[in-house]
């Protein structure tokens, strides 16, 4: 079998990376075809180096590709795929000049390219278009026209010569998509047509069939741009559209490798064999399944007196929590576990720390500082294991690796123009230093979510736990909300969509006085919830009970306010404590660090919602709910000491990278929310729900 470091001799799809947070996502959707994807930065693809090692005489396949000099100095790729990014395509001119000219390049190379998002912008612009800021934000999803003719019943593709009719094959031409942009293609050359167009922006074009290299564009090069992002799941058809441009590229779809769960378990033993050797492994282990899975993986590749597996006790893990891991790994055979209890050194570590990336940077420190202390006494080569996953390295800003130490563990490129959204506690300093020193072993860091599941049930671990909700690293710290209790800016109103005013006059918003984390554009934000709840003294029945009505809701209110990443809605608020003008009135804002207390409670208010609404901890009762976190926020009842407003986050997801809220019954939500606060009523103010997608707000709120 070949292992991933020589795939480069093989036919692939090049991602040309400009540090979009779904890139590899799309390189998962291209690999899940069979056909092998690899990321490569603008500078790796266009260097002398990278040409010359990529002509090979010859494929590695016995069909009979095309192997003229039109598919350009890179042998192997039959087709690139422009990812998103974080900048303006408008920029790239005055501050790399270089690369502008490589880029300007692009739409004579005899490949087929699809340009998504910000590769969408790169692509008209680069060809003569025009792309400007024009003030509207799209974020999540909407309703797109495809106005091309495409006879999808007729086998004979009479109108397969229509530009744009290969992208679309086999779609409707309704449909709904995923978008996250500010910028806007809006001018086309005039060799380009366009797909699908919006009151504000051209969501998706092609260039003219004339282009194409024989009487099939199929045959040819051509070039396509999407606004909105098919690698989602949230875009319907987006798996479709994709499919159809690996098609463009390989009409016979035989040039292909197997990207299977058996394969990427072979290969991971593999090169845990050829790291580790003879030297011992010191695995943390959470409890969630990425930590499990590496556990596993390791087991399968060497003895298990090489492995150390440690939990540690942190004291910001859920009640009763750390038994329950212990249980579950002394049961699978790793009697030799070490239980750490390590709760005072995290809770004192984080006193009077209010700043999201502070905490996850110093958890990240404190588990080094832990792995440290436990080769002491030890001799031997130790290496440090982790469960670190794709989206882990991403959302911290890429975790740039040098081209060495990339082939060496037969990785592809990394991110390494990703902006910065959240530093997961796996990539804080003192863990990239132990990578620099060849200390750090992450197995299963290129997969996503859903694919470490998929090679955890190829290594037979229990449902069980291959089913668990993620739970974060830094555990309930990054769940609770921290403030220094000062607070300038009045508390304010934002206006509904106008539908919604209309309909429901008895809604009202107010923008909290808090930030949270978010992801719009590609780029980290770090902007206030605004808070919608039914002003109950007017209607005490008439509260929005449609989930439609609350996703159209947040999705207009973020495009349509730029101060917010976040929409939440009220269960609970009572009536004896709204008031008729304005609910802040009834919550302030007080100074909430991570402390004993506020752990404990955080703990106690998460075991009614598992006990209430999610008995068992298992997706077993609701399969589609990919997890959810319960966030304390420092709001508090003007009439308690420590009654809170806490938020509940549930999300359905396939990897994490986007998700979308999951759609419990809203009226025994409601219910079940107002039993819940009775049965606390000294610790809860108040229970929303975050009714946010990712993008633009991340699962955690921290």
């Amino acid at each position: 079998m070949n292992s991933i470091n020589t795939m480069s001799a093989i036919n692939k799809i090049t991602i040309i990376n400009f540090g979009g947070q779904y890139t590899h996502l799309i390189a998962k959707r291209i690999r899940s075809f069979g056909v092998f994807a690899e990321i490569v930065s603008p500078e790796k693809f266009f260097s002398p180096s990278n040409r010359d090692s990529d002509r090979d005489s010859d494929r590695d396949c016995d069909c009979d590709c095309d192997r003229d000099s039109n598919y350009n100095s890179n042998s192997h790729t039959i087709g690139l795929i422009l990812s998103g990014g974080p900048n303006s395509v408008n920029n790239i001119e005055k501050t790399d000049p270089s690369l502008w000219k490589n880029l300007l390049a692009l739409p004579s190379c005899k490949l087929p390219i699809l340009g998504i998002c910000f590769g969408h912008q790169l692509l008209a612009k680069i060809s003569g278009g025009e792309i400007t800021s024009t003030g509207v934000r799209e974020y999540g999803p909407l309703e797109i026209s495809i106005d091309i003719d495409i006879d999808n019943n007729n086998n004979n593709n009479d109108n397969d010569n229509e530009p744009g009719s290969a992208i679309f094959k086999g779609v409707p031409k309704q449909q709904t998509v995923w978008m996250s942009h500010g910028d806007s293609v809006v001018k086309l050359p005039s060799d380009f047509k366009i797909l699908s167009k919006s009151s504000d922006n051209i969501i998706a074009f092609a260039r003219s069939s004339s282009h194409a290299l024989g009487s099939h564009p199929l045959n040819g090069h051509p070039l396509f741009g999407l606004q909105f992002h098919p690698e989602v799941t949230h875009t319907q058809y987006g798996i479709n559209i994709l499919e159809n441009f690996v098609r463009c590229c390989n009409p016979r779809m035989n040039c292909t490798t197997q990207w299977r769960a058996p394969n990427i378990v072979a290969n991971i033993i593999d090169r845990i064999k050829t790291k580790v050797q003879k030297r011992k492994v010191v695995i943390f282990v959470s409890g969630g399944v990425d930590s499990l899975v590496t556990l596993a993986l390791c087991h399968k590749a060497i003895p298990l007196s090489q492995i150390f597996p440690i939990h540690i006790d942190t004291g910001l893990m859920r009640k009763n929590e750390s038994a329950m891991v212990c249980a579950h790994l002394k049961k699978m055979g790793f009697d030799n576990l070490k239980l750490l209890d390590a709760k005072e050194k995290f809770i004192s570590a984080l006193h009077g720390i209010t700043s999201p990336e502070e905490k996850r940077k110093i958890i990240g420190k404190l588990f080094v500082d832990l792995f440290q202390n436990a080769l002491n006494g030890h001799s031997g080569d130790w290496l440090l294991a982790q469960g670190t996953i794709y989206p882990d390295v991403i959302e911290s800003g890429g975790g740039s690796r040098g081209d060495r130490d990339g082939a060496e563990e037969g990785r592809t490129e990394s991110t390494t123009a990703a902006e910065v959204i959240k530093t997961h506690h796996n990539r804080v300093p003192e863990i990239l230093e132990l990578e620099r020193h060849g200390r750090l072993l992450e197995p299963i860091r290129e997969l996503y979510k859903d694919e470490v599941r998929l090679v955890g049930k190829e290594l037979s671990l229990p449902e069980e736990l291959l089913s668990r909700h993620p739970f974060p690293g830094p555990g309930l710290a990054i769940r609770i909300l921290c403030h220094d209790g000062q607070w300038q800016q009045q508390s304010i109103s934002l206006p509904l969509p106008t539908p919604i005013a209309i309909a429901h006059k008895n809604v009202k918003t107010v923008l909290l006085p808090i930030n949270s984390v978010g992801v719009q554009g590609d780029q980290r934000t770090y902007r206030r919830p605004l808070l919608v709840y039914t002003d109950q003294n007017t209607n005490p029945n008439h509260w929005i009970n449609s989930w439609p009505i609350l996703k159209s809701l947040a999705t207009n209110l973020i495009n349509s306010h730029s101060d917010i990443n976040r929409v939440i809605y009220s269960l609970t608020i009572d009536t004896t404590v709204a008031t008729a003008t304005n609910t802040a009135t009834t919550f302030e804002v007080r100074k909430t660090l991570v402390d004993k207390q506020s752990i404990e409670q955080l703990q106690e208010v998460d075991d009614l919602f598992q006990q209430h609404l999610l008995t068992p901890r298992s997706t077993s009762q609701h399969p589609l709910l990919w997890q959810m976190p319960v966030v304390a926020l420092p709001l508090y009842a003007q009439h308690s000491h420590a009654a809170k407003v806490y938020v509940i986050r549930p999300v359905t997801s396939e990897d994490g990278m986007t998700s979308d809220v999951y759609q419990f019954n809203l009226d025994q939500l409601k219910a079940t929310a107002l039993k819940i606060k009775s049965l606390a009523p000294q610790l809860i103010a108040d229970i929303c729900i975050d009714i946010t997608s990712k993008p633009p707000g991340t699962i955690e709120w921290e």
